[in-house]
């Protein structure tokens, strides 16, 4: 009796005590079975308006629709392709044809003509710059050391010179000088 959780007056009672009743128990496992089969329909029925939904859908339906969209898609995008194409091949024919009646490409004398006279040009303005040229005009190029003399005031009396004239050169010392 000190160390049991419940105590019983009789066997009869303790008997009682430690079986549970057959109607309670009945009880019990019917209240579970409903719950089960509540949930049980539950999930079909869930089951059922997801299947309802997906058989609805547009794919399953008329799944022919899918394959009309994209060969209308292709289609504009086909059409797309050959109209860019057909401005582009427009656009080179017009570049082709101005390049062929480019004047410079009928006439290719004119660029040789062209560079003819750029050339003689300057060919003739370092005829003008060449310094042999003055010579011919009866002037000379006075030398000392190798190096131009333009200035009286590099020279001196005594000083060896060369003298350039149109002819020849000529070897001289400087015997006096005058200043202007």
């Amino acid at each position: 009796d000190y160390v049991a959780d419940k105590r019983a007056a009789t066997p009869t009672a303790a008997a009682e005590l430690a079986v549970p009743n057959i109607v309670d128990i009945s009880l019990n496992i019917d209240s579970m079975q409903e719950r089960c089969t509540n949930v049980i329909n539950g999930m079909i029925d869930n089951y059922k308006k997801i299947l309802n939904k997906i058989k609805s859908s547009n794919v399953l339906i008329n799944p022919i629709n899918i394959y009309n969209i994209k060969m209308q898609i292709l289609a504009m995008n086909s059409i797309k392709l050959n109209k860019c194409y057909s401005e582009l091949v427009v656009k080179k024919k017009i570049e082709l044809f101005k390049l062929k009646n480019n004047y410079i490409l009928l006439n290719p004398n004119l660029i040789y003509e062209k560079y003819v006279n750029v050339l003689t040009n300057n060919i003739n303005k370092l005829e003008l710059l060449n310094p042999l040229n003055a010579l011919k005009r009866g002037y000379s190029i006075v030398k000392k050391n190798n190096k131009c003399i333009d200035n009286i005031k590099e020279i001196k009396t005594d000083d060896k010179i060369d003298i350039a004239l149109k002819d020849g050169n000529i070897n001289a010392v400087v015997i006096s000088k005058e200043e202007l």
